[in-house]
């Protein structure tokens, strides 16, 4: 009997150490596991960061756009404005026969016509800032 305890105490001891073997590569597996979970996380975290740099730069963009094609549509605008006013100007000056007569009349139309647009523009505003102010008693 004292030979069977003997290699039955060897068999435990070989048992233990498998178990604490297997217990060593279940702890690598869960800290290996734990480092990609690590690499992932980090990974999704640097494709939102992107994609958030990404929609603000497509909204600069639009901005910018907008911002340009504002630009060109006055620009576009004035010179129209000036040409009409040029070729108005011009045909006043013919039909008169006194060359100063034609921008004389066009610039002071065109005076008129910008001061009674910023009258008109300031009265509009202050009629819906008043009427705002009248809702919020």
């Amino acid at each position: 009997m004292v030979v069977d305890s003997g290699r039955i105490r060897e068999e435990e001891k070989a048992a233990a150490r498998k178990d604490s073997a297997s217990d060593a590569g279940i702890l690598d597996e869960v800290q290996e596991r734990l480092a990609v979970f690590g690499r992932e996380v980090k990974n999704l975290v640097d494709v939102k960061v992107a994609k958030a740099r990404l929609s603000v730069a497509r909204g600069l963009f639009k901005a910018a756009g907008f911002v340009l094609a504002a630009v060109f549509a006055s620009a576009f605008l004035a010179t129209a404005v000036v040409l009409l006013f040029s070729g108005i100007a011009g045909w006043i000056s013919e039909a008169s026969g006194r060359p100063w007569l034609g921008p004389l009349v066009t610039g002071g139309a065109g005076t008129a016509l910008v001061v009674i647009a910023f009258l008109v523009t300031r009265r509009v505003i202050s009629r819906k800032v008043a009427k705002k102010a009248c809702h919020e008693r």
